[in-house]
């Protein structure tokens, strides 16, 4: 019989409670009641037309409220609903401590911080001039074609010498015939981060020699000798023409000029330059590219000397390794680099009291009454201690 009373004023005990609503900040709510509160007590329903959450109590619970808080609530059947006009959203949570109960939307900070993060090689894509049905010039049996891909090769080897996170393409491996706009796809296609196309031209003046670097130029040529080049490269067919042309040529046009005003400083330490300055022109193979971008003539094929110095292994192995140098400098490819990596930390609902805090200090802190703090902590007193865990929700 004493077993079965004392189970009896339990459960009225657990079946009849007085609580109160407790507004926080952020629209978020906070309920305290005299007795625990079960898990299974409280119900949340989500509510169509209108958007609502309601939360329903136990049958025989009091419960105290502002009538202004700007919650709906009904008493229906001797029990309590509050109605929320979806203030929260998507979704309203709960979390029960002892004779608490708190009603938020989770939340979730940016966290952020430096860390050391590996980088893409620096991809260089080199396009051997001509190839095929298309020798490009040729003087005493010696094709542009094949001086231009034996050079490529060589710059290839010498960049991948440097040991520096620096990724080489070549538009062909072989003699091969590509149009403009083929060899466009292939350095969009990988993504290049630069393009050199290379080339060994011919000229009526004999007497001209050494190397000269071209970027684009959407006006006029910068020399004659820049004009006839450009004219002799871009004969393409009027159908790559019109794709060339719809891209976009101020892409990338002040990196280029830069890259080759700082290459020609470089080689003119060493090698016989035509010009110390790039020159400009309206090159397709440039025009339709996206990247920082040169053409670079290595030589006059015409002029005994340069042709001499161009089918001499000793001399493009030089010549490759001056060029990847300065490139390497320029562009300065780094294996890796310091990143701000931020991710989304959910916040948390409670803080540390800090040597010196009182619950005015706090109050004003985290914009939250006094009377909320004590009633969510179920403080007794004003009094805190260092290192106490406050919940604010």
């Amino acid at each position: 019989m004493r077993i079965f009373i004392i189970f009896f004023l339990m459960s009225f005990a657990h079946a009849y409670n007085s609580c109160e609503i407790i507004l926080l900040k952020d629209k978020n709510f906070h309920i305290a009641c005299r007795n625990p509160i079960l898990n299974t007590d409280i119900r949340l329903y989500e509510k169509k037309n209108p958007n609502r959450t309601v939360i329903a109590l136990p049958k025989f619970w009091k419960l105290k409220y502002d009538k202004n808080s700007g919650y709906e609530v009904k008493h229906l059947k001797n029990a309590y609903y509050i109605v929320i006009k979806k203030i929260f959203s998507p979704k309203l949570e709960k979390e029960i401590r002892h004779n608490h109960i708190s009603f938020y939307q989770k939340k979730y900070n940016e966290y952020c911080e430096w860390a050391q993060m590996n980088r893409a090689p620096f991809l260089i894509v080199i396009d051997p001039g001509h190839g095929g049905h298309d020798p490009g010039t040729i003087v005493k049996s010696h094709q542009e074609k094949n001086i231009a891909l034996t050079f490529a090769k060589t710059l290839k080897k010498s960049f991948e010498g440097l040991h520096l996170p620096i990724k080489v393409v070549l538009t062909r491996m072989d003699d091969r015939y590509l149009s403009l706009n083929q060899r466009k796809i292939i350095a969009q296609k990988n993504q290049a981060d630069l393009f050199i196309s290379i080339h060994a031209d011919g000229s009526p003046n004999h007497a001209a020699r050494g190397l000269s670097v071209f970027t684009l130029s959407n006006a006029g040529a910068s020399s004659t000798m820049a004009k006839l080049i450009a004219d002799k490269e871009n004969k393409v067919t009027t159908k790559a023409k019109k794709a060339l042309l719809s891209f976009d040529r101020e892409i990338n046009i002040n990196r280029s000029r830069q890259f080759s005003q700082a290459l020609l400083v470089h080689l003119s330490h060493s090698v016989s330059l035509h010009t110390n300055q790039p020159e400009y022109a309206n090159f397709s193979v440039l025009r339709s590219l996206n990247m920082p971008s040169c053409l670079i003539e290595i030589g006059f094929l015409s002029n005994e000397e340069d042709r001499n110095l161009l089918i001499e292994p000793f001399y493009r192995k030089f010549l490759a390794n001056q060029i990847a140098v300065s490139t390497s400098k320029f562009f300065n490819p780094q294996r890796s680099e310091m990143k701000k990596v931020c991710r989304n930390k959910q916040s948390v609902n409670w803080i540390i009291v800090r040597q010196g805090d009182n619950l005015t200090k706090l109050s004003k802190r985290h914009q939250i009454s006094i009377k909320a703090l004590k009633l969510i902590n179920n403080l007794k007193s004003d009094s805190l201690a260092k290192n106490q865990r406050l919940y604010l929700s």
